[in-house]
């Protein structure tokens, strides 16, 4: 539970929030020592020199979580080399994902594990004829995280998004024909992906995902969606 955020706060109320045993002493309780965390949720209490109890007043031990972010919707033409390539969705100017700015975001901050982030691209590459296309050059959905450690601990638990207007849509479980490695890693990566990309080429489904992603963002452009991982 959080502690109360005014009135009376007691040792005995911090001790049963972070733990610890008797007799209490602050001093036991500085954030990042042994119990208590280094979060958002305990970023008033110190890390060492002085500390009082006003500093514990709605802190937490729970980490905190945040699984959702809004991007509004955009189409971007980016060159890369000697390609120009049609981007729908949301990215940052830094993206490794489009090389570029789309759409654009009003919340990217994610938290889960006692990891915290923010999200960097939510975004589709379009084919050509796309909604309609009949042939796969891209992943469905790509999200980029800003870490692979945020990464990492969204997926940890977790299986998919619901996207406003598509419902929920679980990430890719396959394999990689190309590489034989997992597309979506348990750790290590910094995206997640919908749909297999050109590996998925002439897998049952896979063609009508991405054509699904392309329709839903084509047609959602510069409307503001709220994505949520579960």
């Amino acid at each position: 539970m959080t502690l109360a955020s005014s009135g009376t706060l007691t040792l005995n109320d911090i001790q049963g929030e972070f733990g610890g045993s008797n007799p209490i002493g602050l001093n036991e309780y500085y954030r990042g020592g042994s119990l208590v965390p280094n979060h958002s949720n305990t970023s008033s209490i110190p890390t060492s020199g002085t500390i009082q109890v006003d500093d514990f007043y709605g802190t937490s031990s729970a980490s905190p979580l945040d699984l959702s972010f809004t991007m509004t919707h955009g189409a971007a033409n980016i060159a890369q080399g000697k390609f120009v390539f049609d981007w729908r969705g949301a990215a940052i100017s830094s993206s490794s994902v489009t090389g570029g700015s789309v759409g654009s975001f009003s919340d990217t901050a994610v938290a889960a594990g006692g990891a915290s982030g923010n999200i960097e691209c939510s975004a589709t590459q379009r084919t050509s004829g796309a909604p309609n296309a009949t042939s796969i050059n891209s992943f469905a959905w790509t999200i980029e995280f800003s870490s692979t450690t945020i990464r990492d601990a969204i997926k940890s638990g977790r299986s998919g998004a619901t996207f406003p207007g598509l419902g929920f849509k679980a990430w890719e479980t396959l394999t990689s024909s190309l590489t034989n490695q997992p597309i979506n890693p348990a750790t290590g990566s910094d995206k997640l992906y919908w749909g297999a990309g050109i590996a998925g080429a002439g897998v049952s489904g896979q063609l009508a995902l991405y054509n699904q992603f392309a329709g839903w963002t084509m047609n959602r452009a510069g409307t503001t969606d709220t994505i949520t991982f579960s």
